[in-house]
């Protein structure tokens, strides 16, 4: 029990560390992808537990400021590789280990 509370101590004390958005790939115009980071940073520390949830916060945000068709990815453990030109892709690490997917669809 207690080398478990130590894991999860040493994973928040590793996640304080890199409390910082990383962006990897963006061609988003500098508002939307502004309001992107905020959007994504904003949901993963809410709901930091529940990554469904974050990633339904930030498609709801987006599909609000900049119109329907938005679609969210979050999660640990992924790697993604998207290849096209739409003015509205994002890929992002936050905390981390925090992958973060976001795209709209034309």
């Amino acid at each position: 029990m207690a080398e478990v509370q130590k894991q999860e101590k040493d994973e928040l004390v590793h996640r304080a560390g890199h409390g910082f958005p990383l962006v990897i790939d963006c061609d988003m115009q500098e508002e939307m992808s502004s309001e992107a980071s905020d959007a994504a940073v904003t949901a993963v520390e809410k709901y930091s537990n529940n990554y469904s949830l974050a990633a339904k916060m930030v498609k709801e945000q987006m599909d609000k400021k900049f119109g329907a068709a938005w679609h969210c990815i979050i999660g640990e453990g992924f790697d993604a590789n998207v290849d096209a030109d739409c003015g509205a892709k994002m890929v992002m690490m936050f905390g981390g280990a925090v992958g973060i997917l976001l795209w709209k669809c034309n």
